[in-house]
């Protein structure tokens, strides 16, 4: 064996074994070369994709170390979901509760004060899920949500 052949480190992407001389590559440099070699989940482009890893998640020019981490699916980067019927997204997998709130507020789904609404998760069976302003919100998850005030409001 030439002592001077390149080292290459192997990982998979959807399945599928690739291999680069580099131990570190950034998680678009990932998805080109899963583009470029026909992995039908690449097709979007880096901008619009993600790497997943077990819990790991990388976009963009996010450092992959693939001594660690090795075996990848492809997902879009972008989270959608809805707060009172209204689609809205992120390109974050958790927010905080009231970063929810506030983007609802901004979008006009809802009016009032941040501060004095509260979030929750629609259940089609059982109780709502309700969320503490400062609660951690696993969009990958919870894909539905209500905003409405804190307080009781008063009835005609």
């Amino acid at each position: 064996m030439n002592e001077n052949a390149e080292k290459k480190i192997s990982f998979a992407v959807e399945g599928k074994t690739l291999d680069s001389p580099k131990e570190q590559l950034t998680a678009r440099d990932i998805i080109e070369r899963a583009r470029e070699t026909g992995i039908e989940a690449a097709q979007e482009g880096a901008e619009k994709l993600a790497l997943e890893c077990g819990q790991s998640v990388y976009r963009q020019d996010d450092l992959v170390d693939l001594s660690q981490h090795n075996e990848f699916s492809i997902r879009e980067a972008i989270y959608k979901f809805t707060v009172n019927g209204q689609e809205l997204e992120t390109n974050f997998d958790k927010l905080v509760a009231l970063d929810i709130i506030v983007m609802a507020v901004e979008k006009g789904v809802i009016e009032g004060k941040p501060e004095e609404l509260r979030l929750e998760t629609i259940v089609y069976e059982g109780e709502n899920e309700y969320f503490g302003h400062d609660a951690w919100v696993e969009l990958r998850i919870c894909k539905e949500f209500l905003v409405m005030p804190n307080k009781p409001t008063s009835v005609a």
